[in-house]
């Protein structure tokens, strides 16, 4: 009876452990990455508990234990290495204005002129926006027609976009008025980012509109790519272009993969990770030279944590 006992009480203590690892390792990835802490804490008790149950006269326990103990050190070392690999580069994040701002949580993707102009007169240098083209083709600023009736398939005009308040408030933007906020702000730089299938097309006719702006897009814009056939792509037509970023979250290439085909150009500055993967790439990232931007991340303490830990830039709504 006292042996059933004791084995009741292991088994409990190690299904509870378990859950609570997996909880919070799921935590880590979902909510915040600073919970690596309690989830490392969470790995070490349940390595303590199977070592404590290797010494049960079962065999099945045993085994049980074993790959417990083994699931605990291998979530635990990198956690660990993750955890105290702080460097001196910075301790505040460079942030990028996710999506031209937002209003409030449940308004982002404004890629208006009102907020733009707002956050450059703060010092702000890095804004990310999207583009689209209209059904008569000119290149408006929006992600996918968000906040109007409109949508990818259901293209308005140019004067039927701008005809519409963004967020309920604010005035929708094309280029051409982008390009003229960009004129008063000399320092400011945007990051290109569309959901076009033919991004070729639209920075043809951006690259056209900002020649008779007098807007150096060239050297104003980051061009931020997808996949290895965008970058080559576009720079065989554009040549100009001196900045390219590249986001993962599209193609999901495991980090060999990308280092084999970026990390010799060094017209690709910046690899760009969203903050769920950030903790799956982040030993990997040791062994590149390359900037790292996650997003998107609006709590400053997190963006804190990844830049005392080598990244660069935090994308951020704002």
């Amino acid at each position: 009876m006292q042996m059933n006992k004791s084995a009741l009480i292991k088994k409990i203590l190690l299904s509870a452990s378990v859950f609570i690892v997996i909880l919070f390792e799921l935590l880590k990835y979902l909510y915040s990455v600073r919970l690596i802490s309690v989830a490392s804490f969470a790995e070490v008790v349940l390595a303590v508990i199977s070592v404590f149950c290797l010494f049960s006269a079962k065999r099945s326990f045993k085994t049980a234990a074993a790959l417990l103990l083994a699931f605990a050190l291998i979530t635990f070392i990198p956690n660990m290495i993750i955890g105290f690999n702080k460097t001196e580069a910075q301790s505040s994040p460079q942030y990028v204005i996710h999506a031209g701002g937002r209003e409030r949580a449940d308004k982002t993707y404004l890629n208006c002129g009102e907020p733009l102009e707002k956050y450059l007169a703060e010092g702000q240098k890095l804004v990310e926006i999207d583009f689209m083209l209209t059904s008569d083709g000119y290149v408006v600023c929006t992600h996918w027609f968000e906040h109007t009736p409109y949508s990818k398939k259901n293209r308005p005009t140019l004067a039927e976009f701008m005809s519409y308040e963004i967020g309920g408030s604010y005035k929708a933007m094309s280029f051409e008025g982008l390009a003229e906020i960009l004129q008063k702000y000399p320092q400011a730089r945007i990051v290109f980012d569309s959901k076009e299938d033919d991004i070729i097309k639209i920075l043809s006719v951006m690259c056209s509109v900002a020649e008779n702006k007098g807007l150096d897009i060239y050297s104003r814009f980051v061009i931020q790519i997808y996949s290895a056939d965008d970058y080559y792509n576009v720079k065989a037509r554009f040549p100009k272009f001196a900045e390219y970023w590249f986001t993962n979250y599209k193609a999901s290439y495991p980090f060999a993969k990308m280092l084999r085909l970026f990390d010799d150009k060094e017209d690709i500055t910046t690899y760009v990770i969203c903050k769920e993967s950030w903790c799956c790439y982040a030993l990997c990232m040791l062994k590149t030279d390359k900037n790292i931007a996650v997003h998107t991340e609006n709590l400053s303490v997190n963006s804190k944590f990844y830049c005392e830990r080598g990244v660069t830039y935090v994308y951020a709504d704002y």
